[in-house]
């Protein structure tokens, strides 16, 4: 993951497939993997609103291309300007994404809480990438949130 600037100068960040997948991994777990309590004081919003953001982030993975096919994003205009998340994708197939302070607060803290409660021998399995990928891309985000908080 990587921060950009959009035209609107509002905060943008760019992300593979395979880190959106982790994302909508993250965030499936959180809601339906296991228990979270309280769940709002440690992901930072409620119930509704990390499925709300799950279902965002999900829409966007489905309509990115994998990175070794030749096929564009086949979304049209239309079926962007209905996302909950502002996503563009890049000739590399990367994925732009604007996310306030807190969308990047809840993909951290349910990268966080993942960490915290799958052992080693699930996890691959669970998130669909290794503990490292998934730690690495947490601290992307947690850098970034550093950044919108130091910018505020």
């Amino acid at each position: 993951m990587k921060p950009t600037i959009n035209e609107q100068c509002k905060p943008a960040f760019e992300f593979t497939k395979a880190e959106l997948l982790a994302v909508n991994n993250a965030l499936n777990e959180v809601c339906n993997g296991f228990t979270v309590a309280p769940f709002e004081g440690k992901l930072g919003v409620d119930r509704d609103g990390v499925i709300a953001l799950l279902d965002a982030v999900g829409k966007v993975y489905d309509l990115t291309p994998d990175p070794e096919s030749s096929e564009a994003c086949d979304a049209t205009a239309d079926e962007c300007s209905h996302f909950p998340l502002n996503a563009q994708w890049t000739r590399d197939k990367r994925i732009v994404v604007v996310l306030c302070s807190k969308h990047l607060l809840t993909m951290k803290n349910a990268l966080a809480e993942v960490d915290k409660e799958l052992e080693d021998w699930e996890f691959d399995t669970r998130m669909g990438c290794t503990r490292d990928f998934a730690m690495s891309l947490l601290k992307a985000i947690d850098d970034a949130c550093d950044r919108q908080s130091d910018g505020d």
